[in-house]
């Protein structure tokens, strides 16, 4: 197989976001008045797109869960993380080398994100990530997220790849479950974001092997595996 695109999910796999998205959820529960997270309970709760944190963060605050509650709150928490910016966010180790080494060998990159565009595309520009990438599919962009496939059969549309000529680069059950369903081959970071489990745990008892510590062993593995 040629491969022709590398797809990378964002948070915990190109950066670590721990610190600014529990800034954000806990200036939103202010409002609540209610006590803050901790970085730790913040990042076991994300991984699975913006509904399924805010449920989260709804339960772990004792606060009732229901579709207009968390609508509103989602609206104000993306109002502050676009407004505060990624301050305290951080780009990975070899993050921009690995990137520049795969367009340069002839690939086509795209971000993959559960996180809302609006949010993706602050700290995406921010970062300088916009200028490394070919394309951004972001929540809202397909009807459904990951675990499901079609924001990846959407990222290899734009790019004018086939599903069999591209990979993803995930840090969580996800972003696997997703490239599997996509029928595609999918690398594991361990530096992001699997709820509470490990993801190398995760990965080892469902069959996962494609599993490193970091971003540029990926980019190593990928430019030298034989290309058909």
């Amino acid at each position: 197989m040629q491969i022709k695109a590398v797809l990378f999910d964002l948070d915990g796999t190109l950066i670590d976001t721990i610190p600014d998205l529990t800034y954000g959820l806990n200036q939103m529960l202010k409002g609540f008045d209610r006590p803050p997270l901790t970085t730790k309970q913040v990042s076991s709760m994300v991984g699975r797109g913006v509904i399924d944190l805010m449920e989260n963060v709804f339960r772990a605050s004792r606060l009732v869960v229901c579709e207009e509650a968390i609508k509103q709150a989602i609206s104000v928490y993306c109002d502050i993380m676009v407004r505060s910016g990624s301050l305290h966010s951080t780009i990975f180790p070899d993050v921009f080398d690995s990137l520049s080494r795969l367009r340069k060998s002839g690939m086509k990159l795209a971000i993959v994100t559960n996180k809302p565009r609006s949010m993706t595309e602050a700290i995406v520009k921010e970062k300088n990530l916009d200028e490394c990438v070919d394309c951004i599919v972001a929540a809202g962009d397909a009807a459904t997220v990951k675990p499901h496939p079609e924001m990846l059969w959407l990222a290899c549309d734009r790019l004018s790849v086939s599903r069999k000529e591209a990979v993803m680069v995930g840090d969580s059950s996800n972003d696997a479950l997703a490239a599997k369903s996509a029928g595609m081959p999918v690398y594991l970071v361990t530096t992001g974001y699997n709820g509470t489990e490990s993801v190398a745990q995760w990965a080892k008892e469902n069959g996962f092997t494609r599993v490193f510590d970091a971003i540029q062993d990926v980019t190593d593995d990928i430019l030298n595996r034989p290309q058909d």
